[in-house]
């Protein structure tokens, strides 16, 4: 079955105020079929580590270095938890809806 174009998408950029204090992405609407795309800043001293819980996040058995990015197939940005290496490091997102 083909997926259609999305009418709208959204992008923003989530700061990671203090190493080992993740934060939660927002609860933004993944479209069906549709990824959401979490990449770490190129400009970023460290890795973003990605996970489904805090807990998961703080174990960082997900790094993203700088620029890079994982796509993933889940309903809302929301169950999405990075932390950083480096206090002030930064991710971004980009999700159709």
């Amino acid at each position: 079955m083909a997926v259609e174009s999305r009418p709208s998408f959204a992008v923003g950029d989530i700061t990671v105020a203090a190493a080992g204090t993740p934060v939660q992405l927002p609860g933004t609407k993944v479209g069906q079929g549709c990824d959401l795309v979490v990449k770490a800043k190129k400009s970023n001293q460290g890795a973003i580590k990605v996970g489904q819980s805090s807990a998961d996040a703080l174990a960082g058995k997900f790094l993203l270095e700088p620029n890079e990015a994982v796509k993933l197939r889940i309903d809302n940005a929301s169950k999405v938890w990075i932390d950083a290496e480096v206090s002030g490091d930064k991710a971004s997102l980009i999700v159709e809806q």
